[in-house]
């Protein structure tokens, strides 16, 4: 179900962020790090379960991001707040947009994003390398439109 879901959240993220492929890159990279990844157990947790017909089921996540990787990646997308955060007008916080994509009303998964704090120990939060600036050379690269640093 998580799989389905997160195409889903994914299909409709490319069609809003194709103007900015880097963003796009980094956007798919936060929900297919907490699908995907073999090392999972590294940089997530299971926060609550719930049992339905005598199958438990992960309710909420807590997953741990380096400061660099959650900022590489808002910082690369905020140009586009109604994906972010579900504003119309006006410019999401990084908390808005941690705190929308972790619990909102088209998650299946409750997920808490923490990036601010230290990691506690034995997790290893996402490191900021895999994510790619907005203004990156390359066919990702964002237009002045949708990335502040590309106007430079």
């Amino acid at each position: 179900q998580a799989v389905v879901s997160t195409q889903s959240t994914g299909d409709k993220a490319k069609f809003m962020l194709s103007s900015c492929g880097n963003c796009l890159h980094n956007f798919r990279a936060l929900f297919c790090d907490m699908v995907c990844s073999p090392n999972q157990s590294e940089f997530m947790d299971v926060s609550e379960t719930e049992e339905s017909d005598g199958v438990e089921h992960v309710t909420r996540l807590s997953y741990y991001l380096s400061n660099g990787y959650a900022t590489g990646m808002y910082e690369s997308c905020k140009k586009f707040p109604m994906v972010l955060c579900m504003k119309f007008f006006g410019k999401c916080t990084i908390e808005e947009t941690y705190n929308f994509l972790g619990d909102n009303s088209f998650t299946t998964l409750k997920t808490d994003y923490h990036y601010k704090d230290p990691t506690p120990a034995p997790f290893k939060p996402r490191p900021a390398d895999t994510m790619v600036p907005c203004d990156a050379e390359g066919d990702g690269q964002c237009s002045c439109h949708t990335c502040e640093a590309a106007c430079n």
